[in-house]
């Protein structure tokens, strides 16, 4: 593990400046141009890889394994092992992983859990939000408080382009759930696990599809 306290905000582009200043052997910068800016106390793990333009805030914790490409992480948040953050920006204590794939323009805001084997894509995520492990969100803006049971899809992709869903605060998703976009769910909606939802749900709904 290596760590060091920046007292002002400073970008390395060099990897052998990276893994003095961080006493690891194990960090790398791959790709012409790139850099990586800190500002704060940070830890990093070994068997990072930086690529592009990365920005860590004071606290940030990665752990082993992970990809860090042209993303942005606030304040606090913990990236566990082995997790691939693309084009994307990470608000204030978030957690994210293990195994997590973030891509594509992702905007995680503040104190999310994004976990284990979850990928998301072209997807907003606002404060306070679960998605539970093995989960696949793409093309959602998911507003804040919702949780997101294990196992759930969003079936972003007609066959010829890919469709929006959009998640009202406070609304809960049970595990093994599909989400069929286009598509809005208003706010405070529980879905019953398993169920699969084709049409717009609107405010304080229970949603329990007929076997």
């Amino acid at each position: 593990m290596g760590y060091y306290k920046f007292s002002k905000e400073t970008t390395i582009s060099s990897e052998a400046i990276l893994k003095k200043t961080f006493a690891e052997d194990d960090l790398k910068i791959r790709g012409e141009n790139s850099s990586i800016t800190f500002n704060g106390m940070v830890i990093l793990m070994g068997k990072i890889i930086f690529e592009g333009n990365s920005k860590l805030e004071d606290g940030v914790y990665i752990d082993e394994g992970c990809i860090i490409s042209d993303s942005q992480i606030g304040k606090r948040t913990k990236i566990r092992p082995y997790s691939l953050l693309y084009k994307s920006t990470f608000g204030e204590d978030n957690i994210i992983g293990p195994f997590c794939f973030v891509r594509d323009k992702c905007n995680i805001n503040n104190s999310c859990i994004i976990g284990n084997a979850v990928e998301l894509t072209r997807s907003t995520i606002r404060d306070y939000v679960k998605i539970s492990h093995q989960c696949y969100i793409g093309d959602a803006y998911i507003d804040s408080n919702v949780i997101v049971g294990a196992g759930t899809v969003f079936c972003n992709y007609d066959g010829e382009q890919h469709q929006k869903a959009i998640i009202g605060s406070k609304t809960l998703i049970g595990s093994g759930s599909m989400i069929i976009s286009p598509i809005r769910i208003g706010k405070s909606v529980t879905i019953a696990a398993g169920s699969v939802v084709k049409k717009d749900i609107v405010d304080n709904k229970k949603f329990i599809q007929k076997r």
